[in-house]
C-alpha cells in the first residue's frame, strides 16, 4: 500500500520544530498532537539549536579555559542534551549489523536492549573521536555545524528507506516525504559557506561521502531502516564530520 504523503504547510512550522525539539533532545513539550512526520521538516534547526551553545561557547571560552577541559564539556554536552539517545541507536545498530547474521537476526539483535561488544567499540570510538577533535579544532563554527549536519543525515534516511519492522517507535515518523524536506538543508549549506571555499567544498562532499557509504550499508545489511539505524547515522556522521574538519581546519 502506498505510503501517505504529509506536506508541510507555512502554519505547521512552529509545531514541527516544537515536536522534533522534542524528539530529539531532553527539551519536553507538552504536545498532546504529537506529529512525527511533520517533525522531521525541523530536524536541521534543531540541530543547529543544539549546535548554538557550544559556537557561543567555543568562541567565548577559548582563552581561559583548557583546552582538555573545553573537549570534555562538549562531549558531556552533546551527550545530556540528546539524553543519549542516538548512543544508545549506534550501539544496537554496531550489535546488530557487525553480527554478520541474516536480516531478521539483525533486526532481532537491535531490539535487545543489553550492549555487545560492537555496541560498546562503537561508542567509545566516537566519544573518543568527538573529545579528540574539540581538544583540536579552533573554528568555533564547526561546533554549530556538525549537530545540524548530523540531524540532516537522519532526513537522508527517512526519505530514502522503509521503515524496515512491521511496528515500532520510529514508526511514527514515516512517511512519503516530498523533495521539500531537503530545503532545511540549505540553511548549513550557506553557513557552512563562511568557513571558506575550500573547507565549504571539501566538508560537503565529505558530508555527502558518508550519506553514500552509511545508506549503501543499511541497504545491503537491511533493506530499510530502523529508529536505532537512525541514531547510529546521526552518531556516526557528527563523529566522521568532527573527523574531517580536523583535517581540513
Amino acid at each position: 500500500m502506498p505510503r501517505q504523503a504529509f506536506p508541510l504547510r507555512r502554519c505547521d512550522i512552529f509545531k514541527s520544530y516544537r515536536d522534533a525539539l522534542s524528539f530529539l533532545t531532553v527539551i519536553r513539550f507538552n504536545s498532546p498532537d504529537f506529529d512525527g512526520r511533520k517533525a522531521v521538516y525541523s530536524f536541521v534547526p534543531v540541530g543547529l539549536t543544539v549546535g548554538l551553545p557550544l559556537w557561543l561557547f567555543y568562541s567565548y571560552a577559548q582563552g581561559f579555559l583548557p583546552q582538555t577541559a573545553m573537549a570534555v564539556i562538549t562531549v558531556l554536552y552533546l551527550v545530556l542534551i540528546t539524553g543519549a539517545l542516538h548512543l544508545d541507536g549506534l550501539a544496537d545498530t554496531a550489535d546488530g549489523i557487525f553480527s554478520f547474521r541474516d536480516r531478521e537476526k539483525m533486526l532481532e539483535i537491535m531490539r535487545d536492549s543489553r550492549i555487545g561488544t560492537m555496541g560498546a567499540v562503537a561508542i567509545v570510538m566516537v566519544l573518543l573521536i568527538k573529545a579528540f577533535s574539540a581538544y583540536s579544532l579552533g573554528n568555533p563554527l564547526y561546533f554549530l555545524l556538525i549537530p545540524a549536519y548530523s540531524r540532516f543525515s537522519m532526513v537522508f534516511g527517512f526519505y530514502m528507506f522503509e521503515y524496515a519492522r512491521k511496528e515500532g517507535t520510529a514508526a511514527a515518523f514515516f512517511g512519503n516525504f516530498s523533495p521539500l524536506i531537503f530545503v532545511q538543508g540549505i540553511i548549513i549549506l550557506a553557513l557552512s559557506f563562511l568557513l571558506g571555499l575550500p573547507q565549504f567544498i571539501i566538508f560537503n562532499i565529505a558530508f555527502l561521502v558518508f550519506i553514500f557509504l552509511i545508506t549503501r550499508l543499511y541497504r545491503n545489511k537491511i533493506g530499510g531502516i530502523t529508529g536505532d539505524m537512525l541514531g547510529g547515522m546521526c552518531e556516526a556522521s557528527e563523529a566522521f564530520l568532527f573527523l574531517v574538519a580536523v583535517c581540513i581546519w
